[in-house]
Order: structure tokens, then sequence, then C-alpha cells
């Protein structure tokens, strides 16, 4: 228990890390975007930004994936109240399908939830810089 949960707290740290990278990035990249640029740079300035988004967007989407799955781990593994649940897959290996198609499809179901979120809150952003990038390109040809 004790080894399990100092790999989760030093994920937990890597993860911060890359968090605070990544909104450094995004900073550094929207200051950037200045109209004083030549069009070509900021057509780069654009897509750099646009690109950090993404990742940032892909990063939160991974980490409620595992944030679930390390969850369901420890409340299986932990949980005083799973041991009927326990010995029913060690007796039959249907239970054992069930209980993991039903973890599978819950996982599923929150990834479906916030990438709908997600693509609803940034991809506003990321269209209208596309859109930018778009006209941009045509005034530069």
């Amino acid at each position: 228990c004790i080894m399990f949960a100092s790999i989760a707290i030093s994920l937990l740290y890597v993860f911060y890390i890359y968090f605070h990278l990544l909104l450094i990035e995004f900073y550094k990249d929207y200051i950037a975007i200045t109209t004083t640029s030549s069009t070509k740079q900021l057509m780069k300035d654009i897509l750099k930004t646009r690109k950090t988004v993404q990742c940032y967007v892909g990063y939160n989407l991974a980490m409620i994936v595992l944030g679930l799955i390390v969850g369901f781990v420890i409340a299986f593994a932990y949980n005083p109240e799973t041991i009927a649940l326990k010995s029913k897959i060690a007796e039959n290996g249907t239970v054992m399908a069930i209980t993991f198609g039903v973890l599978f499809l819950t996982i599923l179901v929150f990834f479906g939830i916030f990438w709908l979120f997600y693509r609803l809150l940034y991809g506003i952003l990321l269209r209208r810089l596309y859109t930018n990038y778009k006209e941009l390109k045509k005034i530069d040809l």
C-alpha cells in the first residue's frame, strides 16, 4: 500500500510539473501574438499557440483517464467492501469480464463528457485561431 501511494504521489508531482510547463508555454505563446509582427511570424505564433492548447487539452484528458484507472485500482485493491466481488471474480471469469467492461464503459463515458466540455470550451478558441491563420495566409499570398 505504501509503495503504491509513493508511486502515485511521484506521478502527481510529474504531472503538476508538466501542467505548469504547459501554462508557462501557453503564456509565452500568448504574449508573442502581437499585431506588430510580420504576417509570417504572426501565423507561426498562432499555430504554436494552437498546438499548445491542443497539448493542454490532451494532457487533461489523459489525466482524467489515468486518474479514473488509478482510482478504480485503489478502490478494488484496498476497499473492504470489494471482498465479495473479488471472490466472485476468482470463481467465475464472466464476472471479471463484466466488471472490467463496466469499468471501461465508465471511463469511456467520463472521457466523452470531458472531451465534449473541452471541445466546446477550447474549440471556440482554436477555431478562431485557425480562422485568423487562414485569413493571414490569404493576405500573405
